[in-house]
């Protein structure tokens, strides 16, 4: 009786599958896949850089970034980002990551990208008002690591967040500790033409070795500062090889920043700052600070209005027609080391550094932009006899240009 049963369930089972494969598949299971959407981009910058007679560097054409995005959604409700640039030498991928924004209060992002510090970090290679950044504004901003933030934003954007935590280690590499980084930044857009904004990062730093001249120690940060024209002019250590500097504490960064667009008009300025706790060479200790700032202003020759977060869009384009969309800029930036750093020889080289660039840049379309630069840099000192400096006058100009196009 068993077995008559078994056997009547086991054909039973064979021809219920039998049915099942005849069946078409439901029309509803095509519904089911997700819905995904993607948007190739990208863009490549040629610059040429024309030093003056007062700097030792090459002058020359180079491919400053050549870069591929892809990005998109899944469903809706989740984003999407690779980006990669076969240009740089620090590593191929710039980004990658993904965030579910279902919630515009409360978006939950992960992966490698841009830590949400500085509005001069986070704007966009393609769309900075200069074709370099501030005096090693590089070396406090933390720029790619990896991390994951939660962030949102109210009242139609009016105001924004973003925390998170990420590895310290920078972009494409490991976590090799337990220090890592807590962030914040937040902005207020009162006006739809003016944006305040405000970040806070600290992470522990205890027993990081700062002083990169010695073979084989543990860097976390380029601990050697140059201009953009390449000149070092701050260093860690005394340049002995011998003498080891860490850090007793941690590192803390804050910064603040204000951005107004009106009609033709864009203002910018911004400070940021970095100080490392308890810096030590196993006798003398310290705090050592480090400041940059900068101050922006530019305004639309040709009449075009500027918008914050936004690319300019020229009235006409470049051809036979047209003239395509002109700006002159000019920004002042300084950074500073604080005095007593250098009192206790922890750190060697220039104490200050002041900065002028006047920028002419020409929108041709929405897809090639031309920039010309001129940049003056001014010492405080000229520190022949400090070995973590290669400064030989007190001044140093360069012309630099871009050639820019987005796809």
């Amino acid at each position: 009786m068993k077995k008559t049963a078994w056997l009547a369930g086991l054909l039973a089972l064979f021809a219920w599958n039998a049915v099942a494969q005849e069946a078409p598949a439901p029309v509803a299971e095509a519904s089911a896949s997700p819905k995904i959407t993607y948007k190739i981009g990208g863009y490549a910058q040629f610059d040429y850089r024309a030093n003056g007679k007062d700097h030792a560097g090459t002058d020359g054409f180079k491919i400053r970034r050549a870069r591929i995005s892809v990005k998109g959604t899944i469903d809706d409700i989740w984003g999407y980002r690779v980006y990669i640039d076969p240009a740089r030498d620090t590593g191929l991928l710039q980004e990658a990551w993904l965030e579910y924004n279902r919630i515009p209060e409360a978006k939950v992002k992960i992966g490698q990208y841009k830590a949400p510090f500085s509005l001069e970090a986070l704007t966009s290679s393609d769309a900075i008002d200069f074709i370099e950044a501030p005096t090693a504004w590089d070396k406090i901003a933390p720029y790619e690591d990896v991390g994951a933030t939660l962030s949102g934003k109210f009242l139609g954007g009016m105001f924004t967040y973003s925390v998170g935590k990420f590895n310290a280690q920078g972009k494409n590499a490991d976590d090799t500790d337990d220090n890592g980084d807590g962030v914040g930044r937040v902005t207020v857009a009162p006006v739809d033409w003016m944006e305040f904004g405000a970040n806070y990062m600290a992470g522990l730093r205890k027993n990081t070795i700062l002083d990169d001249q010695k073979t084989g120690t543990k860097t976390v940060v380029k601990t050697e500062l140059k201009t953009a024209m390449g000149t070092k002019f701050l260093a860690f250590g005394d340049g002995t090889k011998t003498k080891v500097v860490t850090v007793g504490e941690d590192l803390t960064r804050q910064g603040v920043d204000v951005a107004v667009a009106m009609g033709p008009f864009l203002v910018k300025a911004e400070q940021i700052s970095a100080t490392y706790g308890g810096v030590t060479d196993g006798t003398a200790k310290t705090d050592v600070t480090l400041t940059s700032q900068y101050a922006t202003l530019s305004v639309m020759l040709t009449g075009e209005e500027r918008k914050l977060g936004r690319p300019v869009q020229p009235a006409s384009r470049f051809d036979e027609n047209g003239w395509g969309a002109w700006e002159l800029g000019v920004r002042s930036e300084s950074f500073k080391t604080n005095q007593e750093a250098f009192d206790k020889t922890l750190v060697q080289g220039v104490r200050q550094v002041n900065g002028t660039t006047v920028g002419l840049t020409m929108w041709a379309n929405s897809n090639v932009k031309v920039m010309l630069n001129y940049i003056n840099n001014t010492f405080s000192e000229v520190p022949l006899s400090a070995v973590g400096s290669d400064i030989t006058k007190k001044t140093e100009t360069g012309t630099y240009g871009r050639f820019q196009l987005s796809y």
